[in-house]
């Protein structure tokens, strides 16, 4: 969370916080890039009882729970640079299979609702997540904060991998994921504009994580409050964010079903444009 991320580097180094969140953010999303398109295609690869998504599902949930705390109790910057490592590393041994899991195992006219019910259950943890974090480190219980989050982790790696096995077992689209990878002349080759498609990835995920990252920084500095008025504001952000995105989440779904994706993109980028536009206009709350 980049409230956690933000406490840490202020706390270890004050007086360059803005140069050691950067540096630490920098060094872990560099790991991550690395990690999700390895471990993705090592689960294509993978062939086991528990199919070929859930085990790095498993290994991955279990070392971010143990990064998370890494991370807290970190007592150096280098260290908690280490940490950050390896809890990108670990957190994103299980995105790169989890985000596999819609497409292995709904059908393609289906696809649209099932991303928008999913959105729905993201948003609904970010608000909750974000909220609580900012609340509880405002008032410096930073172990209490990794606790939460590390038993959501938990949580949802028990409900996850037994909803998986289930569903891959009764459904003719999970059983055909058990079949071997490819057959002689099967289409092996990236999708058409996937290149595209990985470069909107990396500029999009930029601009998001740079935004997240230093916000907390940009209301102590810019705006003026302390770091725990910055962190309880940063909760109630938050929780206005995420109920309008609930709002729209699943109708945007059921409406990229009906008109396609590419429309839907194009108006949700041009409003992001707008509203960055207006952040970097805000001097007050």
């Amino acid at each position: 969370d980049p409230v956690l991320l933000s406490y840490k580097a202020a706390l270890l180094a004050p007086d360059h916080r803005n140069t050691a969140l950067g540096l630490t953010t920098a060094a872990g999303l560099l790991v991550a890039t690395f990690t999700q398109p390895v471990v993705g295609a090592l689960s294509d690869r993978t062939r086991s009882r528990w199919g070929r998504r859930i085990p790095y599902f498993i290994v991955g949930t279990l070392l971010t729970i143990v990064s998370l705390f890494a991370v807290a109790l970190a007592p150096s910057l280098a260290l908690l640079a280490l940490a950050f490592m390896a809890y990108e590393f670990a957190s994103n041994t299980a995105l790169a299979p989890w985000q596999a899991l819609l497409p292995d195992q709904v059908a393609p006219s289906r696809r649209g609702a099932a991303s928008g019910l999913k959105t729905m259950f993201e948003i609904l943890a970010f608000v909750a997540g974000r909220r609580t974090a900012g609340y509880l480190i405002a008032d410096e219980q930073i172990l209490a904060s990794v606790a939460i989050a590390a038993l959501v982790c938990g949580l949802s790696m028990i409900f996850t991998t037994r909803a998986a096995r289930e569903r891959r077992a009764s459904d003719p689209i999970g059983q055909a994921m058990s079949q071997p990878l490819s057959t002689p002349g099967a289409n092996t080759s990236w999708p058409p504009g996937f290149g595209w498609w990985f470069l909107n990835r990396g500029l999009f995920w930029g601009g998001l994580i740079a935004l997240s990252s230093f916000v907390l920084f940009y209301l102590e500095d810019v705006v003026g409050m302390s770091f725990a008025e910055a962190s309880r504001f940063f909760g109630d952000l938050s929780l206005v964010l995420g109920l309008s995105l609930l709002a729209i989440a699943l109708p945007a779904g059921r409406l990229s079903d009906r008109i396609g994706r590419r429309p839907l993109i194009i108006a949700a980028c041009l409003v992001a444009i707008l509203g960055n536009a207006v952040l970097l206009t805000a001097r007050t709350r």
